[in-house]
């Protein structure tokens, strides 16, 4: 049977290739930032908002953990019915989580933000890997999802510590979490602006057509 996808599998590598590995790790980057500068402003929460967050960290990383199962699943369900249809809802969601956290006072608030990050961060673990697999030409498909994948969540982790350490000896505990966790909403935004106008992957496209 000849394989209708036989002409994508192996083209060479492109611009578009390029670009489509750097959108789906820019997804990426954002996890590994938020994820990442979470664990390192924890100590400059508990004395932004004292005792209050005593007895209730568990409850901030759980939250953002849980909302990465969650994310995960719904958006693993969603995505087939569309991957354009959802490429970019993960990064709103992001963008939300990330910019609400430095409006929050109570520990409560903290949780209930980093959920909905969690919800976003989850999604992306599914959507990022998932487009750009499917958009990859066989030969490099291997290595652009390293690229997309491991190596620019590691990238954002770098990211988040660089900014933690410029801002943490130099502003008030309050406010310096604060901005290094809104920070983050800023690639997440720059992602679903470069999402909106990606078309839907060929291999979804073939999948509709057969069903």
């Amino acid at each position: 049977m000849k394989n209708p996808l036989k002409e994508w599998d192996e083209k060479g590598i492109s611009a578009f290739h390029i670009k489509t590995t750097l959108v789906a790790g820019a997804g990426t980057f954002v996890d590994g930032y938020d994820l990442t500068a979470g664990s390192l402003v924890f100590p400059l929460i508990e004395k932004s908002l004292g005792q209050g967050l005593v007895g209730s960290s568990e409850i901030l990383f759980v939250s953002i953990i849980l909302g990465n199962f969650l994310g995960a699943i719904i958006f693993g369900y969603l995505a087939r019915h569309g991957r354009k249809k959802f490429y970019g809802i993960d990064a709103m969601l992001m963008s939300l989580g990330a910019l609400a956290q430095a409006f929050i006072s109570t520990p409560l608030q903290l949780a209930v933000v980093r959920f909905l990050l969690g919800l976003g961060i989850g999604a992306d673990y599914v959507l990022s890997p998932l487009v750009n697999a499917e958009y990859a030409n066989r030969k490099d498909r291997g290595k652009l999802m390293a690229i997309s994948g491991g190596l620019m969540w590691n990238v954002g982790a770098l990211g988040s510590t660089l900014m933690t350490l410029a801002v943490a000896n130099s502003l008030p505990p309050d406010l310096a979490w604060r901005i290094v966790l809104a920070s983050g909403a800023i690639p997440a935004l720059i992602v679903i602006y470069a999402r909106r106008k990606f078309p839907e992957t060929p291999r979804y496209m073939l999948y509709t057509e057969r069903s």
